[in-house]
């Protein structure tokens, strides 16, 4: 560079440099949602299957299902209250914000009425997923296809955001 003669800019190297660490950053955060993602729907499968144990704990201790008053084999009452003031298992939301329940339900896909853990406001993609990893799996979490939503012990609705159900055998 000759004296008294300033250069402004970057150079190509400079501009490769900072392009690379753009990439970088970009990669690290979108490996890091999925991540997140991944610890939610993990949280989703934990919350029924511990609501599950605690709906069948219940059962061994008291001799009915909790929220079951007169003993005719549906949860009319929201049977995680009990749960909860029995000490068996604690009210939760999910994390999409949904609050679960334990009750007697019409309107389940593939079932007239049944006993269930359910929760609404869970986006479409991770029932698909729950589906494959915890139930028969035959939504094969492909977009659009729904196959396996009313068959198994895990159902949901349709939509973008769905209402799941754990049935209670």
């Amino acid at each position: 560079m000759l004296r008294g003669h300033s250069s402004k800019g970057f150079t190509l190297v400079e501009m490769a440099i900072v392009l690379v660490i753009i990439g970088l950053l970009l990669g690290a955060v979108l490996r890091g949602s999925q991540v997140v993602r991944n610890a939610r729907i993990k949280t989703i499968e934990n919350d029924l299957r511990g609501y599950y144990a605690a709906v069948y704990t219940f059962m061994d201790k008291f001799g009915r299902l909790p929220g079951d008053d007169n003993r005719d084999g549906n949860i009319e009452k929201d049977g995680i209250t009990e749960l909860s003031t029995q000490g068996i298992a604690t009210k939760k939301t999910s994390p999409w914000g949904g609050r679960y329940y334990i009750k007697y339900k019409s309107g389940i896909p593939g079932s007239s009425a049944a006993n269930c853990i359910y929760c609404s406001n869970v986006p479409i993609s991770v029932a698909r997923t729950i589906d494959d990893q915890i139930d028969d799996g035959l939504s094969d979490n492909k977009p659009g296809n729904d196959s396996g939503r009313s068959s198994g012990n895990f159902r949901y609705t349709s939509g973008s955001r769905v209402t799941i159900y754990y049935l209670l055998d």
